[in-house]
């Protein structure tokens, strides 16, 4: 079974970089440009996505404000921070949360595909 992964990201490039490059590992990449289109996403597909890649700085809801919400709709739902600003930063915004990880940008493909395939292999062998 294909993994599907819910990129929420507001930048088109960062979109289609991630789409072709999960492909060459057999993952699905739906996206939403915004926080609430992510939320909606999420809801009604919450079933079918192993994984959400969250920007913290999207236009409208902040990256910050649709995880708290995500979680309400999945407590165990599993995200990946994608952010601009240092990991500390990351680190004390969501201190306390059970993260997947964090994704640095910006980031090469190389880092992006070997990060991605990292965070997916760590969500399928242990519990978060």
């Amino acid at each position: 079974m294909k993994e599907v992964i819910l990129l929420i990201e507001d930048e088109a490039d960062i979109c289609n970089a991630f789409s072709e490059a999960l492909s060459e590992q057999d993952v699905s990449v739906v996206t939403a440009q915004t926080g609430e289109l992510g939320i909606e996403m999420y809801r009604t597909h919450k079933d079918e996505i192993n994984l959400v890649v969250l920007d913290l700085s999207l236009p409208g809801i902040s990256g910050e404000d649709t995880f708290k919400v995500l979680r309400r709709i999945n407590p165990n739902v599993k995200v990946v921070i994608s952010s601009g600003y240092g990991d500390q930063y990351v680190k004390k915004v969501f201190k306390g949360v059970a993260l997947v990880g964090t994704l640095q940008k910006p980031y090469t493909w190389g880092a992006l595909v070997e990060n991605m395939v990292k965070f997916l292999s760590m969500i399928r062998t242990k519990p978060m």
